[in-house]
């Protein structure tokens, strides 16, 4: 949040924000070398931030599907999934086709509803604990999975003490595309890698020598 804080600001001199925030302060209040002084020598105006939408709404929608859920270890790929619509598997599957939220926010893009889950995290509306479960199948390990819990501020979003905005971009209406190529909340992404397959080796053909008839004698 300090880092996004740091770089969307473009009034204040890069150098003298970055010492402000280890406590220490520059002689003059312009470096003259950052982006920000730079813009202000040449008589530029900052770029415009991009426009804000609320998503109050729909984060409130996001948060009672995850309560819902909670019990049963949903995690955030599994919700991002159900309020788009998306059938999980088990028991899980079957809790969150029943809940009034379901499929809620299959209006917005897969890349979208994961912003705003992560949006709800670092605001405390949603956290995360780490629980580690065996894997399947032979030789399997145990491996962590972070589960959903609600936020130490939950109940300040509850009752209306803040709101919460995202930027508006060309992907909030769900499409083909902008749906393809993202990946889990919780997991890295692993790229597919085909297989080399090297070209045939070209067999040249060899001519054979033609077969003398059987009345023929050879000389």
């Amino acid at each position: 949040v300090a880092a996004g804080n740091f770089f969307s600001d473009t009034s204040k001199c890069r150098h003298a924000a970055l010492m402000a925030h280890f406590g220490e302060t520059m002689s003059s209040p312009s470096c003259g070398a950052c982006d920000v002084c730079c813009r202000r020598q040449l008589g530029m105006t900052a770029p415009s931030a991009p426009a804000q939408r609320d998503v109050t709404s729909e984060a409130k929608k996001l948060l009672d599907l995850a309560e819902a859920l909670m019990p049963q270890g949903v995690t955030a790929a599994m919700l991002r999934d159900a309020v788009r619509g998306k059938k999980l598997p088990g028991q899980m599957g079957t809790s969150a086709s029943k809940h009034m939220y379901y499929g809620a926010l299959k209006e917005l893009s897969q890349e979208k509803v994961e912003e705003l889950i992560r949006l709800m995290q670092s605001k405390k509306v949603l956290g995360e604990f780490k629980q580690v479960v065996k894997g399947f199948g032979k030789g399997k390990k145990f491996r962590p999975i972070l589960r959903l819990k609600k936020g130490q501020d939950v109940d300040k979003f509850r009752r209306g003490q803040f709101r919460l905005s995202m930027a508006t971009t060309g992907n909030d209406l769900p499409t083909d595309a902008s749906t393809a190529g993202t990946t889990d909340l919780l997991q890295d992404p692993v790229m597919a890698v085909e297989p080399s397959r090297d070209p045939e080796p070209q067999v040249e053909a060899i001519p054979t020598p033609p077969v003398a008839a059987a009345d023929e004698a050879p000389e």
